[in-house]
């Protein structure tokens, strides 16, 4: 999917309008829907329990209000009253669901399963990872086609690379992780991710497109060597009655690096051009020579913070612990 995204992406927004990358997922959803009730088996609930609608609201709420002012601080200013506000709100939220899913006989979210410390851990080192695995998937198409000047169905293959050696390294991550500590291989992942994204923020204007496609490859290879191991740590880190929570937990983590990611290193992408595109109108020189300047430094400045997320990764991977590797019957 990662493979496919970004390719049919360019094409149709090459060919069809910005749209369509919109329309392609009504009948995707369709299909989607159909064959997951084709396919999925009927499931019994072993007891009935109520949903925590308290616990869902107010998470969602908090999440919100810490988003929406991240992702429009630049335009309103961090000293903005309603953006301070909001975030402060959020964070009060948070702590307020905290308290609830504390206090509910029926949580949304397990607290108890976060003294563990293989878990917690591994969840923290997910959330790095897609926040920075996300900051490539937005910086790069500004970088390619609003810089260079790429098409986006050219930009859309260039991006293939990393996905690509993802597909190619998780399985054989995974093969490795079930004969080795699987902390060390995650952890070796997300460093050789982090070299990748420090690599990418030193991409000019003059950048040879095989070297962009290499620093990619870099990138996704310690990826998928991070994802497998640490993905197989969070669900073999819990006791089968909780295996749909440390599920869920794993995709709410996903989605929510995903989000965070994308936020803040679109925030620290546009501040930097801003800040540097202002400090260079009087000084004479060209739209394209300011461009030539302004557009490597915001790039820059993302990739490094999106470093700086992989290498922090790497540290809460190291300490997660040992994982106990389950005994298999002989046949």
């Amino acid at each position: 999917a990662l493979i496919t995204g970004p390719v049919l992406g360019g094409l149709l927004t090459s060919y069809f309008g910005w749209q369509s990358i919109f329309y392609i997922n009504v009948p995707v959803g369709i299909a989607a829907l159909l064959w997951s009730i084709k396919i999925l088996p009927p499931t019994k609930a072993e007891k009935n329990t109520p949903f925590d609608f308290k616990g869902a609201l107010t998470l969602f709420v908090s999440l919100l209000a810490v988003i929406i002012p991240v992702s429009t601080a630049d335009k309103f200013g961090w000293k903005n009253p309603v953006i301070i506000s909001s975030i402060l709100t959020g964070a009060g939220l948070f702590a307020l669901f905290i308290y609830i899913e504390k206090k509910s006989t029926y949580p949304m979210l397990d607290l108890d399963l976060f003294k563990n410390r293989l878990f917690s851990m591994s969840n923290f080192s997910l959330l790095f990872n897609f926040m920075a695995q996300f900051a490539i998937s937005l910086i790069m198409p500004f970088y390619l086609i609003e810089y260079r000047g790429f098409e986006s169905s050219k930009a859309g293959l260039i991006m293939i690379a990393g996905p690509a050696v993802v597909m190619l390294a998780a399985p054989f991550a995974g093969h490795i992780s079930d004969r080795m500590d699987a902390r060390y291989l995650s952890s070796a992942g997300m460093a050789v991710a982090a070299a990748g994204l420090f690599l990418l923020s030193t991409l000019k204007s003059e950048t040879n497109i095989w070297i962009i496609v290499a620093y990619l490859v870099i990138c996704g290879f310690g990826i998928g060597f991070f994802q497998t191991p640490n993905n197989s740590a969070i669900m073999g880190a819990v006791a089968s009655c909780h295996k749909c929570i440390a599920s869920s937990m794993l995709a709410t983590m996903r989605n929510l690096g995903m989000v965070l990611g994308a936020a803040f290193s679109a925030l620290i992408f546009s501040s930097r051009l801003k800040s540097l595109m202002t400090a260079l109108v009087d000084s004479g020189l060209s739209k394209n020579e300011i461009a030539d300047i302004a557009y490597p430094g915001a790039v820059q400045a993302a990739f490094i913070f999106a470093g700086i997320l992989a290498a922090i990764a790497v540290i809460t991977s190291l300490v997660r612990g040992r994982q106990e590797k389950p005994e298999y019957e002989k046949p």
